[in-house]
């Protein structure tokens, strides 16, 4: 009886194998059916990752715009404080730059002196107005006419030549 029994197990083994030619040609199909897989998922994920992008490059646009929208709102409230001071033109916006080394600024040219760093230049390019303000001490360090090069304007460039205060 324990023969019978070892026959039937050997039986089913046997059964159970298959030659190379069998599974080899569905282990293959396996293989790319995975490669195949991964491609797919690999494409999807770089598609959403370059769709995922345009939206950033809109907001770094838009980052730009609040930049601006900040700067625009500190020049108008730099010109709120300096009106308290001084009648100041109403139909332009100044451009505004920030002086950081004051002393260099000052060995450079004598309209500079008494400014400190942080102080804000304000300069009327069609009014032809240069002004120092101190936020820091709330007062006009200096006011003065500004010298537009012509002959640079004429030659190069037809936009604005670039400004310098000078003493009056």
């Amino acid at each position: 009886m324990r023969k019978s029994v070892i026959t039937k197990v050997e039986d089913q083994t046997e059964g159970a194998t298959c030659s190379t030619k069998k599974c080899g040609g569905l282990w293959h199909k396996f293989v790319w059916l995975i490669i195949l897989v991964a491609i797919v998922v690999v494409g999807y994920y770089g598609w959403s990752a370059i769709k995922g992008l345009k939206p950033s490059l809109d907001l770094s646009a838009n980052q730009d715009q609040v930049a601006q929208a900040a700067a625009q709102k500190e020049i108008l409230a730099v010109v709120a404080k300096v009106k308290r001071l001084m009648v100041l033109p109403d139909n332009e916006l100044p451009q505004m730059l920030e002086i950081r080394d004051a002393t260099l600024a000052a060995k450079e040219q004598p309209f500079y002196i008494g400014s400190q760093n942080g102080d804000k230049l304000l300069i009327y390019v069609s009014t032809g107005k240069a002004i120092i303000y101190s936020p820091a001490r709330d007062l006009i360090v200096n006011v003065g006419p500004i010298k537009m090069d012509d002959t640079t304007n004429k030659e190069t460039n037809p936009a604005p030549a670039s400004t310098t205060p000078k003493k009056k």
